[in-house]
């Protein structure tokens, strides 16, 4: 191939990367479409209780799919399929019911752990922690850090570790579940309320929605 062709060949190629590049930048639909994260940047942030102040999302409950498809028969009291990338509803069933939400309550218990690592990082176990069937198996006095009730509380949803975690709370128990309370508030759940840091029903009145 002499030089002439070489460069005949060579400004083929970059007219094609081009006119690649060009229709990359004219038609925005041939760009790979980016998924937002919904929820707040400050999930795990203190400053976050003057809740009248916050941008908070949620979702578009009256934006419903409008195809006409039989909804299924699910055996579940309550269901909630929501589209982020669409801000759409796919699916409901007794969206706003109050119901108990079990050791999905756990999740609160560790983002106020996080924010408030004891001091020391030394976690003691007493008596009164060891609740309920799920447990990560501590023992009274025992002493854990944080990141080793986290895993207990996550893994093996160990009521033991949750109770661990709220009795080991700056002003103890009762406020770390007010702390739990008011995280829900700030971050719009207007429906959850928790009585307890493990999800075990018949102490007090918990629940949420789907």
């Amino acid at each position: 191939m002499n030089r002439s062709q070489i460069s005949y060949v060579a400004t083929i190629i970059l007219g094609c990367v081009l006119l690649g590049f060009v229709v990359w930048i004219a038609y925005p639909n041939f760009q790979k479409k980016v998924v937002v994260d919904p929820l707040p940047s400050f999930l795990s942030l203190k400053n976050n209780k003057e809740v009248k102040t916050l941008n908070i999302w949620l979702p578009k409950n009256e934006k419903v799919m409008g195809i006409n498809i039989e909804k299924p028969e699910i055996s579940a009291k309550s269901a909630y399929v929501y589209d982020l990338t669409e801000d759409l509803v796919l699916y409901e069933k007794n969206p706003k019911t109050r119901l108990p939400i079990a050791s999905l309550t756990k999740i609160m218990t560790a983002i106020i752990a996080l924010e408030n690592k004891k001091q020391g990082d030394k976690y003691f176990v007493t008596k009164d922690a060891l609740v309920g069937e799920n447990s990560m198996g501590l023992t009274e006095s025992e002493s854990l850090t944080l990141e080793e009730l986290l895993y207990g509380l996550i893994l093996p949803s160990g009521n033991d570790a949750a109770e661990t975690l709220a009795e080991n709370y700056p002003s103890g128990r009762q406020s770390f579940i007010n702390a739990m309370n008011k995280k829900a508030s700030a971050l719009g759940l207007s429906d959850t309320n928790f009585t307890n840091p493990s999800g075990l029903e018949g102490d007090g009145n918990q629940y949420s929605t789907a």
